[in-house]
């Protein structure tokens, strides 16, 4: 059993979806789940929601609930962390204020100057939090998944002692989609690679221990590559019976793109070698360069950026069905108790092996020490991982190719000044960090878009209220 705090679990996506997979799995039985949030209205629904959900799936889980996290950090063994500063609401001024200064974004939560904004805004608090588990529960494992994520777990590695690992889907929707693309079967798509969080580079891909990069790179170069797919049916006569179909519900990773058009993703493979992911909406967003002079990635890959708006309108949708099965207006949805309604992507699983040494493969988020040996060292990167009772362990990548490194240096010297600039209040160095991220055209560029975006976003920005709003030009 665990002690397991939750902090965001007003989350409509994320916490309903951990609370049913705790509630199913066998292996935390008997443990507690305290559930934090500073708005009492949605933390009380989901309070409801858990006790119906546990009650449901005669699980044994003890749940309670706080506004205030210092209450129930005491004795905890693992921190969830899920929160949004400001909601969808400054989600929506990330991407609106740069799309004033000519700089539209698919997702605008990571990189640019919208994944920069973000990270003002939640890198003090993931560090707050860091540093109350240090006091009160200093031998807490932190699982984070709030975005931006390199820039967040960075932060917390740098100023607390907290063994935070930042978690995210995105390197198996890279193995999905790279599967995909190769018309191969997911199940037997073998891959090892690492990268950032949302720039996740497959650096070896097999097909039941064939590799497939051969095949990959000369479908990439528009070739046909009837020869190493003829091998390798020859190899695995079951891949004769195989008809590949692509995968429904999955367009808001990968968007369905016009006959004759390729993935950016497939021309970074051509270029540089190796295939990213997770796929086009996020990984456009690091390479600025490539799109000067025009929205980003919208005409010529058609990724077009997330409707925020319409997204709050779902989420506001979901509270509403959400809060009147809590309060027993509406029958218990089956499909929630399934843990099917949002997600929970593998924060319960990971728990679970940590907590039963069962040695559960993932990819995370932690300090490099080596691991990508010719980025720095104190870098977070995205790597393979092994979780047990030691906690976790990771999987050296060795050296990143030549023709990967120039991005991936320059991204984590942007995430560096970011982390900086949010944990100083000095606008000089938010400035630096646009400068860094490639996106702006001119230094005046950067500053017309730095005070915007410090002024739209100011109340959740307390470190920068010592400063003028102009940016200082020396």
């Amino acid at each position: 059993m665990a002690r397991i705090v939750l902090i965001g679990a007003g989350s409509t996506s994320f916490a309903p979806s951990v609370i049913a997979d705790l509630a199913r799995c066998r292996e935390l039985a008997g443990s507690t789940l305290a559930l934090v949030d500073p708005d009492e209205d949605i933390l009380q629904v989901m309070a409801l929601l858990a006790a119906r959900i546990v009650a449901a799936s005669g699980a044994d889980l003890k749940v309670v609930a706080a506004t205030d996290r210092r209450e129930v950090l005491p004795g905890a063994d693992f921190v969830v962390t899920t929160f949004a500063v400001g909601g969808t609401a400054a989600w929506q001024v990330d991407v609106d204020v740069p799309a004033r200064h000519g700089l539209s974004y698919p997702v605008g939560d990571t990189a640019g100057p919208g994944g920069i904004s973000r990270a003002l805004r939640h890198v003090p608090v993931l560090v707050a939090i860091a540093r109350d588990m240090e006091e009160l529960c200093p031998r807490a494992r932190l699982f984070n998944y709030t975005n931006p994520m390199t820039a967040l777990c960075r932060g917390a590695r740098r100023e607390t002692s907290i063994d935070v690992v930042g978690l995210c889907v995105g390197p198996e929707l890279t193995r999905r989609f790279m599967a995909d693309l190769l018309e191969l079967p997911r199940e037997g798509f073998s891959y090892h690679g690492g990268g950032i969080n949302h720039l996740f580079w497959v650096l070896d891909a097999r097909y039941r221990g064939r590799d497939v990069y051969p095949m990959a790179r000369s479908l990439a170069a528009g070739d046909a590559p009837d020869a190493e797919r003829d091998a390798l049916v020859g190899s695995f006569p079951e891949l004769r019976e195989y008809r590949w179909q692509p995968t429904a519900g999955m367009e808001a990773y990968e968007p369905v793109l016009p006959p004759g058009q390729r993935a950016f993703v497939v021309e970074l493979l051509d270029a540089l070698g190796y295939y990213p992911g997770p796929g086009d909406r996020h990984v456009t967003e690091f390479f600025p360069e490539l799109f000067p002079g025009g929205p980003l990635a919208t005409e010529r890959y058609g990724v077009l950026p997330l409707p925020v708006s319409s997204i709050v309108a779902k989420k506001g949708t979901l509270r509403r069905s959400l809060e009147a099965q809590a309060r027993g207006a509406a029958p218990l949805d089956p499909r929630l108790v399934a843990g099917e309604v949002g997600h929970s992507e593998e924060v319960v699983p990971t728990m679970a092996a940590v907590s039963g040494d069962s040695g559960l493969r993932l990819y995370g988020n932690v300090p490099n020490r080596g691991l990508i040996a010719n980025l720095p060292r104190d870098a977070i990167v995205e790597v393979p991982l092994l979780f047990g009772a030691h906690g976790w362990r990771a999987l050296g990548v060795g050296d990143l190719p030549g023709s990967l490194l120039p991005t991936m240096t320059r991204r984590l010297a942007c995430i560096e000044l970011t982390v900086e600039a949010a944990l100083s209040g000095d606008r000089r160095v938010a400035r630096q960090a646009l400068l860094a991220d490639g996106a702006v055209t001119s230094v005046a560029h950067a500053d017309a878009l730095l005070a915007d975006l410090l002024t739209a976003q100011s109340e959740y920005l307390p470190q920068f209220r010592d400063f003028s709003l102009a940016v200082p030009t020396a």
